[in-house]
């Protein structure tokens, strides 16, 4: 009696097939078995993804089913899925979204599915190619389910990788701003929660305060002057990158827009002082665009001389941070040649080309964000080359070679490395630091060493006391935090009943000095001996509320 024959294990398509002809829990435990397959052995060389997004893409509402069950395979394949078929997975995302608004309810349900599936398998470092193809679902030509669920999708992605969205936002804000003032209720609330989750990437302390005014501004514009006045008043102590810029810009475009001289000239100011806290010009030039146009108007049409005037700097600035942002410019990487590094530092990835592409797309996102940290690299890197059948040390060395590479292409210069010295260092940071629009400290060194006594020197207003405060309240960064050290900021200020008083008044008013009957001249000279006089920084008759630091201590 000849043996059995054993069981042919089924095939991806046969399996897929058998999750079409299912419905309900049979077509969900289909979905489950495919999954499983398809998690054991990988999709290199398999035509399923094809077929399913045939299936997705059949038409009539008789065929609702089909594609109601291929969103139910995407799920489950999302849901299992390894680093290898996570690539592959990717290329049904913008059929996905767009089954959000099929006529058939099943298919919404099951596209619904499909999405939060996407949103938690996704990768940080993929944002390269998950964030263009949402950008593309928010267009308004789109249904306004797909919208929501493109807004969705991308404000789960902003949550789980912020660091990787922020570069992002110079292309998403003119579509975010449009879904702001949608006149569907349903992409106007979602596109509200998904871009206050995108402004949290921008990562900076000092605009936080400001988030929320930004939002309504866009979707309110009567509020612009109010919105552009908050933002003037902020003290800025960090650099500013390009998602910041990007942030700030549809309120600028608005203040200059509403053609008031003083509006003007504030935007304008913000403007200039903004773009000399970008540490690189380059960065500076993905708001230009936008921006010069209006501040180029602005300085032929404003009538106020003295605010044109501030038009006119602004504009010489930005033409100065141009010219030296297209002679520096931000050197991107190139796919090929990160290709290239790939397969020659991983080899055996190299067997599946769509597996590399999805892994380059990955490392030339943290490239050009100039994230250069081993974590991030191995996250994009590693599980890949694992997956792949290479040994996780060897794929750690292979990832290591790709980012040293990918740094030498970038063109980043190492910082020099101090000398060693015995004191314990508390503090090793660079900074930038402002008042309204008055920048006091751009891209500072400070180091401090445990131990030792350190004095600022510097002339009234150039902003010791404000940096003192901002030391204090943990506003700059990489400062340590009070874990670390304990910081007590000891104010000179003025007594606050008497803070409507002259600088005149408010001496007269000290009773030391009403015993030893010193009359206002005499006050008036001191003050004059001391630097205060009516054409100086600081007037006798000048409020004692509007002296900074130093001349209060004066």
């Amino acid at each position: 009696v000849p043996w059995p024959r054993p069981a042919r294990s089924m095939s991806h398509s046969d399996l897929f097939k058998k999750v079409t002809a299912g419905d309900g829990d049979a077509r969900q435990a289909a979905a489950n078995e495919l999954a499983a397959a398809v998690k054991a052995s990988g999709l290199k060389g398999s035509p399923l993804v094809g077929e399913i997004k045939a299936a997705m893409e059949a038409q009539g509402k008789k065929d609702g089913p089909t594609r109601a069950a291929a969103m139910v395979a995407t799920a489950a394949l999302c849901k299992e899925h390894t680093p290898t078929t996570e690539a592959h997975l990717a290329a049904l995302l913008g059929e996905v979204l767009n089954s959000l608004s099929d006529k058939v309810k099943e298919v919404q349900v099951a596209a619904d599915a499909a999405v939060k599936a996407y949103a938690e398998m996704a990768n940080g470092a993929a944002l390269n190619v998950l964030v263009p193809v949402c950008l593309e679902n928010m267009d308004s030509t789109k249904k306004w389910q797909t919208v929501v669920g493109a807004l969705m999708l991308l404000g789960e992605l902003a949550d789980k990788a912020p660091s990787q969205m922020a570069p992002h936002l110079t292309d998403l804000m003119p579509s975010m701003t449009s879904c702001l003032t949608d006149l569907k209720a349903q992409v106007k609330e979602q596109a509200q929660v998904t871009m206050k989750k995108l402004l949290d990437t921008v990562g900076n302390k000092d605009i936080e305060k400001v988030l929320d005014d930004l939002i309504v501004n866009m979707m309110d514009p009567t509020k612009t002057e109010e919105t552009v006045h908050k933002y003037a008043g902020i003290v800025f102590v960090q650099v500013v990158t390009a998602a910041a810029l990007a942030a700030v810009t549809p309120l600028l475009k608005r203040g200059f827009q509403e053609r008031k001289d003083a509006l003007s000239r504030m935007c304008a100011k913000i403007v200039a002082n903004m773009s000399k806290l970008v540490e690189e010009p380059a960065e500076a030039l993905v708001f230009m665009p936008q921006i010069m146009p209006l501040l180029e108007k602005a300085s032929e049409e404003v009538s106020d001389p003295e605010a044109r005037g501030v038009c006119e700097d602004a504009l010489e600035q930005m033409n100065r941070i141009k010219k030296k942002g297209e002679e520096r410019p931000l050197r991107k990487a190139e796919a090929d040649k990160m290709k290239a590094h790939i397969t020659g530092a991983a080899s055996k990835a190299g067997d599946d080309p769509v597996l590399v592409d999805y892994i380059c797309t990955m490392c030339c996102a943290l490239t050009d964000s100039r994230m250069f940290d081993f974590d991030d690299w191995e996250e994009a890197t590693v599980p890949y080359f694992v997956a792949c059948g290479v040994d996780e040390a060897a794929a750690k060395t292979a990832t290591q070679t790709i980012l040293d590479a990918a740094k030498n292409d970038s063109g980043i210069n190492d910082e020099p490395v101090d000398e060693d010295e015995d004191a314990e260092e508390l503090c090793n940071c660079k900074f930038t630091l402002a008042y309204g629009t008055k920048i006091l400290l751009f891209n500072t060194d400070m180091r401090l060493k445990r131990g030792y006594r350190y004095g600022l020197l510097g002339k009234n207003d150039c902003g010791k006391t404000t940096l003192m405060r901002s030391v204090a309240e943990g506003k700059v960064e990489g400062f340590p935090d009070p874990s670390e050290v304990r910081t007590v900021f000891v104010e000179a200020d003025i007594m606050g009943e008497k803070s409507h008083l002259t600088c005149v008044e408010y001496v007269l008013d000290d009773p030391a000095i009403k015993a030893a009957n010193i009359n206002e001249e005499m006050v008036t000279a001191q003050l004059n001996a001391v630097g205060f006089h009516e054409n100086a920084a600081a007037r006798p008759n000048d409020a004692v509320s509007t002296l900074s630091g130093g001349w209060r201590m004066k």
